[in-house]
């Protein structure tokens, strides 16, 4: 069975409204990788890419094998087309990269949160979390890969940094965001009794999203402001 080409939804966060593709599946892509864990090397992972028209439908636009294929062939079909396009990981519904965000809706504005994660069972966890909230979330695993997507888009409401790392990886991420993404706020999402996150704007207990939701939606919030501000050219 293959994946239906044309998919008709009218919700534009299409994470919730994508969910239903897992049983167009294609199964020598899908078997066996439920149960994925933290030791799977997430740059090996599948993904299948989706193009997004004015009116919420899908149409998908191919297959990626790996989170290098994924920024070359997103970038290429961003080429094509103006429409908002975007890389997704179908056992899971995470969603890696986007391009074109806003595409041929600019009157649409997503609310758009990426996680810098470490271990996936968190980052699915906290992606539930946000997406019930109205986010519209991308979720990578390690700072290799995040290098190599994120800055396919420019449109970033808040980043968030998981805490299953080294101190010393999740401090080069940040700095590395800061560089690339300067007025985008970061939030550092930390083990029990470990101390703030150097460079992050924002840092709470991984264990408290009753704490760190609203700080996301803080963020969001003056981020958008900010951006409503600035003068038109």
């Amino acid at each position: 069975m293959t994946l239906n080409p044309l998919v008709r939804r009218g919700n534009p966060l299409i994470p919730h409204g994508i969910a239903h593709l897992l049983s167009f599946r294609h199964p020598s892509r899908l078997g066996g990788r439920q149960g994925l864990k933290v030791t799977v090397q997430p740059m090996q992972r599948d993904y299948e890419l989706f193009e997004q028209f004015h009116d919420g439908s899908v149409m998908w636009r191919g297959h990626a094998a790996g989170v290098p294929e994924v920024r070359q062939k997103l970038s290429e079909l961003s080429k094509t087309t103006v429409n908002e396009c975007f890389a997704i990981h179908l056992p899971t519904k995470e969603i890696v990269a986007y391009v074109n965000v806003g595409g041929s809706r600019p009157k649409i504005e997503k609310q758009l949160v990426a996680q810098i994660a470490y271990d996936h069972t968190l980052a699915m966890k906290r992606t539930d979390l946000l997406r019930a909230r109205g986010y519209g979330v991308v979720t990578v695993i390690g700072n290799e890969a995040a290098k190599l997507v994120l800055d396919l888009s420019p449109s970033w409401n808040f980043f968030i940094v998981g805490d299953a790392a080294a101190t010393e990886v999740r401090e080069e991420i940040v700095d590395w965001l800061k560089s690339r993404f300067p007025a985008v706020p970061i939030l550092a999402l930390n083990p029990l009794e470990t101390s703030d996150l150097l460079g992050a704007d924002y840092n709470a207990n991984q264990n408290e999203p009753e704490r760190w939701l609203p700080i996301i939606g803080y963020g969001v919030l003056v981020r958008r402001e900010a951006h409503d501000m600035r003068p038109m050219s």
